[in-house]
């Protein structure tokens, strides 16, 4: 009697579908689909963009998410833009007037552009280049090549051990050496540098007391006010060992009177 009783209790099964839309009235959660309309799997109007139009009066079924529709489910996308819209757009960014000429654009360009230069440092009470620097000549060179219009300020540098007279001169050295290198490595004109120097004048850190840092030559766009230094007047200051044709190695004491 019991097996009898939960038969009773199942649903008749009824084929019926009554809008056709292939899912049975027992099933379907929406039995007044309009004809020709396709549906999901429980029976209802598919909106497959959920614009709100269902996809059989959509006429564009796959809108864009993100902007708004038509009464016909288009959606309102801004016109695609061209190229000359966007030189106009950076031009306007970038301040340089209508019109303008791609060479002159480009030179306007390149006014506004601050780079990034990387700097090299030296061992200690020498000025000769090191090897492993290497990479960041290949840099500048590859920056000079691209802007042949370019000039690069390179100013050499040292830590404050050793009198500063002894410091300007290395500090001369060190820049000098760096334009030569980038020179005959990479065969740039040397009236595209400006050497100056400055000694110890100009630690890095906001301190003085890390002086790997402090013996440098930096690379940078050279600025109006930039001007080529002479050779300060000054004792011999450092040592280039490769020039010498001796094996490089890192002098104990040579730029301090003082080790710290």
């Amino acid at each position: 009697m019991s097996d009898i009783a939960d038969l009773k209790q199942r649903p008749i099964y009824d084929p019926t579908d009554s809008d056709n839309d292939g899912i049975i009235d027992l099933l379907d959660q929406e039995n007044e689909t309009p004809a020709g309309a396709a549906v999901d799997t429980r029976g209802v109007t598919l909106d497959s963009d959920k614009d709100g139009i269902p996809d059989h009066l959509d006429a564009e079924p796959y809108s864009p998410p993100g902007f708004g529709v038509n009464d016909k489910g288009i959606a309102n996308v801004p016109p695609t833009i061209n190229e000359g819209d966007v030189r106009n757009i950076l031009d306007k960014r970038l301040g340089i007037p209508p019109g303008t000429k791609d060479g002159d654009a480009a030179k306007a360009l390149l006014s506004n552009v601050e780079w990034f230069l990387p700097m090299v440092h030296f061992n200690l009470d020498e000025y000769c280049i090191l090897e492993k620097y290497a990479p960041q000549f290949a840099s500048v060179a590859q920056v000079m090549k691209t802007h042949p219009g370019l000039k690069i300020t390179v100013h050499g540098h040292t830590d404050i051990r050793h009198s500063n007279a002894y410091n300007k001169v290395l500090s001369y050295n060190r820049a000098k050496e760096a334009i030569d290198y980038m020179v005959n490595t990479y065969g740039i004109s040397r009236d595209r540098f400006i050497l100056m120097y400055g000694g110890e004048e100009h630690p890095l850190g906001g301190h003085q007391s890390n002086h790997l840092i402090n013996r440098r030559a930096e690379f940078r766009v050279a600025s109006p006010d930039d001007k080529e230094m002479e050779k300060p007047t000054g004792p011999n200051a450092g040592e280039c060992h490769k020039k010498r044709g001796r094996k490089l190695t890192v002098p104990v004491q040579k730029e301090s009177g003082t080790q710290k």
